[in-house]
């Protein structure tokens, strides 16, 4: 088990479907999963600390990610950083959701990219 990952709690999912359905539509069917990093990351080259980020899963991930519910997998993961979540007003966390799903988008074939 890692000691630096934990899966976001319900709240942290509820905020996220929240987002998509008011701001992000094309999401609505993404199967996105958080996860809290208890590492701080910086940005070396500009000396910031890196709030949150969002990926697009691979292969392995929609691989290791599939359940009896589903065959495909997870499309994206979020991370966050912990201590500045926990540090975050409820207003400023939707804008990290909000921030981090602006950079996924759908292409003309449906694909998540």
């Amino acid at each position: 088990m890692s000691e630096r990952y934990y899966e976001a709690g319900e709240g942290e999912y509820k905020m996220l479907t929240e987002v998509v359905k008011d701001r992000f539509s094309y999401l609505t069917n993404a199967k996105i999963r958080i996860l809290m990093d208890r590492k701080p990351k910086v940005d070396k080259l500009k000396g910031m600390m890196i709030f949150a980020m969002i990926k697009l899963a691979n292969e392995v991930e929609k691989f290791l990610s599939e359940t009896n519910q589903t065959t495909d997998g997870i499309d994206y993961i979020i991370f966050v950083n912990d201590f500045v979540w926990e540090m975050s007003s409820p207003k400023d966390r939707k804008r990290v959701i909000s921030h981090e799903l602006r950079h996924a988008f759908v292409d003309e074939e449906g694909n998540y990219k």
